[in-house]
């Protein structure tokens, strides 16, 4: 290959980091992380054996891809609407529309392209039904404006995704083997932490949010409702969760200090940076409770 075509190819691959940058600490790496402690949790949550090291090793890739694949075509819907692009010149100006890199005709074709491929990897993995309701999710969230008018219906859409690629990244992770009912009640749980807490990402958007009309919580409750509507369910839900495993002191050891971390983040630093890196720490803190399975086993061991 030419290093023209090298330069070509490369130049393509930047262009898709940018349109899914923002969402590999929030959709992919967690998701992934996800599915694989459930795959080494093992029982309850799956049929068979949990995965060993090389099982784990050789399935990382497989099950990140499978998300990210899932996910690009949602992304780049979401990217191409002018209200976002209107958005993402205040918020994020380097994503490939704002900065021009490409026309959002191109990027349109580029989406419809993503669909197919993610069907076709769907359907390798028997995750078709999986796929729809994605497609049907990113028709509610923005064609039907779920992200704009009301933050409960923002937030538990938001919940809803993470019930989606989670449960995609578990499957995907265990194949063949077969998922226990536990897992979709895992999920569900983890659904309400995340409908709960997931107005974290709206504090350091809310520029952009003000300028496209998203009713966002902070916009309408107001920045110190919605700080204290973070921090109190964060440190509930990291003493909650560890007793629904029954990890004992370990399961605290792992989501208790990640909570409190978040809580006292969200209520005395209030910069607009300051609330970036808070928003990364939720997603560490959420990992940490993806984690809980794991911590369980290893406890009982």
């Amino acid at each position: 290959m030419s290093s023209s075509s090298l330069s070509i190819a490369s130049g393509h691959l930047y262009t898709l980091y940018l349109f899914i940058a923002s969402d590999l600490k929030t959709i992919v790496g967690p998701s992934t992380c996800f599915g694989l402690s459930n795959s080494i949790a093992g029982q309850p949550l799956i049929e068979n054996p949990p995965l060993n090291r090389s099982g784990v090793l050789f399935r990382l890739p497989i099950v990140a891809v499978s998300v990210t694949v899932s996910l690009l075509p949602v992304v780049i819907s979401n990217q191409t609407r002018p209200d976002s692009v209107l958005e993402d010149r205040i918020n994020k100006p380097w994503r490939a529309l704002p900065s021009g890199r490409v026309h959002p005709a191109a990027a349109k074709r580029l989406m419809h392209l993503a669909n197919v491929i993610s069907l076709l990897f769907n359907f390798w993995y028997g995750n078709e039904v999986l796929w729809l309701i994605t497609i049907l999710g990113d028709w509610l969230y923005n064609d039907k404006g779920a992200a704009n008018k009301n933050y409960w219906a923002r937030n538990a859409t938001n919940a809803a995704a993470f019930f989606i690629y989670g449960l995609e990244a578990t499957k995907v992770a265990v194949s063949p083997s077969r998922l226990n009912f536990a897992v979709y009640g895992w999920l569900a749980l983890l659904a309400l932490v995340i409908a709960s807490t997931v107005q974290t990402q709206d504090l350091p958007d809310r520029e952009g949010d003000k300028a496209r009309g998203r009713h966002t919580m902070p916009l309408v409750l107001g920045e110190l409702k919605t700080r204290w509507a973070v921090a109190v369910p964060a440190v509930l839900w990291s003493i909650i969760l560890p007793l629904v495993w029954r990890s004992a002191l370990f399961g605290y050891l792992v989501t208790l200090p990640f909570g409190l971390i978040l809580a006292s983040r969200v209520l005395l630093l209030r910069t607009l940076e300051a609330d970036e890196w808070t928003w990364r720490c939720w997603n560490l803190w959420m990992v940490s409770l993806y984690s809980l399975p794991l911590a369980s086993r290893i406890r009982l061991r």
